[in-house]
């Protein structure tokens, strides 16, 4: 449906409403954050988004919506649960790795997780006048 990805958003604005005032300047950043249900946001350092982490998939949790596809180009961030749902491979998963495992997509942009870099490649089309 069409709709859908708007009724989605105003789902997610006003869950994300309810838990403005424990978390401000965190709710803030998921609503500058957020493409559709992608959520793209990260931290000075590990155990900042470590934290970040839990707290995403408390608030998400509340309103029945599960966490994944973490991604992370910190590999000790990769192994820290934010769901008990979140174990093994799921295809969603699957489709975010590429054939290294330093390759992935973010929004569907190839990314190297390791080197923290993401690569747009452009086609031009000559004409010829």
């Amino acid at each position: 449906m069409t709709c859908s990805p708007f009724l989605l958003g105003g789902v997610i604005s006003q869950h994300l409403q309810t838990w403005g005032s424990q978390y401000p300047e965190l709710i803030k950043e998921f609503r500058d954050g957020l493409y559709i249900d992608d959520l793209m946001t990260g931290g000075k350092n590990a155990e900042i988004i470590a934290e970040k982490k839990i707290i995403t998939a408390e608030v998400f949790k509340d309103a029945s919506f599960t966490i994944h596809k973490w991604n992370s180009n910190v590999p000790d961030l990769e192994a820290i649960s934010s769901s008990p749902c979140e174990e093994g491979l799921t295809y969603a998963k699957q489709q975010l790795g590429g054939a290294k495992p330093s390759e992935g997509k973010l929004l569907g942009v190839p990314r190297n997780r390791e080197e923290d870099v993401t690569s747009i490649i452009l086609q031009i089309a000559h004409r010829n006048n």
